[in-house]
């Protein structure tokens, strides 16, 4: 889709979680994400949907995973035979079981990038292991991983959910920076191993978020499930979109009464529609009209920031920043050919684009 505001009839707005605290014995959990949804929809005139979370976690749910009624939606637009399941592989890792028309099944696995990400931080400045590369050099500590594997997470029953710094990379500080990271991967592998294996047989493996990208945690999977575990695009995923998709298809939903979790997905005493739904104070076109700048963009074409310079060919900061000029140019005219030919006016001046917008974005959207 485009940032334009006069298509966009409503926001899917997850936030950043800074807290998950899952229910225990003494009570309800917790949760919070950083984000205003009343403040997003009076900035751009558009409704928004946000805290997804809390009304799951007030039914006694786990207020995690919230994705699963997408990948059930997805596989079967797809037709996909079941039993399947799709594993995401982000900070924390949590799969979706879907067979049939049965309810989906989810919850979380444990760490799946999150421990990697902090050591390679700590270890070798960066902040996640790029293609494997560190782990695939080194060399696992058995009683390492198997002190890792020591945690009172993995007694629980699902559905489950959990923090991302539930876990400690403790027990492999005393190991080189290889083989740190690839014991910490091969800990991801078997704690989703150990998880899944419980659920029975699968027919396919479809695998989403940034592990995904990491062929050393694909073959560590791939050996420790007896199955090959396969990139979403396979079947036309978008696996670096998936999860941003689902949550503007769940504000859909919300913006409707439809559920958003089940008890299956997380344990909640019932269906429940999750979410608030804000309007905004002032008309979509009254907050357009006070965005609008003579500063326009020649190469977007939108207004997105002021551009670095006063001559006519100077592209505004945002685009400047994450793209070559040669770049910038052929994006302008992708995106304006594929705004033309469904049927809209192009003008550079017709609609400003929020704060933030990035056309690396943008581009992906049209191709």
């Amino acid at each position: 889709m485009f940032f334009f505001y006069d298509l966009i009839d409503l926001i899917g707005f997850h936030g950043q979680t800074v807290l998950h605290r899952p229910p225990n014995d003494s009570g309800n959990g917790r949760t919070l994400q950083i984000g205003n949804g009343q403040a997003l929809s009076d900035s751009l005139g558009i409704d928004v949907v946000s805290d997804f979370r809390s009304a799951d976690m007030e039914a006694g749910g786990q207020g995690a995973p919230l994705v699963p009624l997408y990948h059930k939606a997805l596989v079967e637009k797809a037709e996909i035979e079941g039993p399947i399941a799709i594993l995401n592989l982000g900070g924390v890792a949590n799969v979706t079981w879907i067979d049939g028309d049965q309810d989906p099944i989810s919850f979380d696995t444990g760490p799946a990038n999150s421990l990697i990400d902090t050591w390679c931080a700590m270890r070798i400045g960066r902040g996640f292991d790029a293609n494997g590369e560190l782990a695939a050099a080194g060399r696992i500590d058995a009683d390492a991983l198997t002190a890792l594997m020591d945690h009172p997470f993995f007694d629980q029953k699902p559905p489950k959910s959990l923090d991302r710094w539930d876990f400690k990379i403790d027990p492999v500080k005393a190991l080189g920076d290889a083989d740190g990271a690839a014991t910490l991967t091969a800990f991801t592998a078997k704690s989703v191993a150990g998880a899944m294996n419980d659920m029975g047989q699968m027919s396919r493996l479809l695998v989403t978020g940034g592990g995904r990208h990491n062929p050393v945690m694909m073959r560590m999977l791939a050996a420790a499930l007896g199955i090959g575990p396969e990139p979403v695009e396979v079947v036309g995923w978008r696996g670096d979109l998936l999860e941003a998709e689902a949550f503007a298809w769940l504000a859909a939903r919300v913006e409707v009464g439809l559920p958003t979790s089940l008890p299956s997905t997380t344990g909640a005493n019932g269906a429940v529609c999750g979410g608030n739904i804000a309007r905004p104070k002032i008309k979509s076109d009254e907050t357009t009209s006070q965005a609008r700048t003579d500063d326009h963009c020649p190469v977007c074409g939108l207004q997105s920031a002021k551009p670095k310079k006063s001559n006519d060919d100077a592209a505004c900061s945002c685009c400047s920043s994450v793209l070559g000029r040669d770049d910038l140019v052929a994006g302008h005219a992708k995106l304006r050919d594929a705004w033309v030919a469904r049927g809209m006016k192009w003008s550079s001046t017709d609609t400003p684009a929020p704060a933030g917008w990035n056309p690396v974005t943008q581009l992906m959207a049209v191709t």
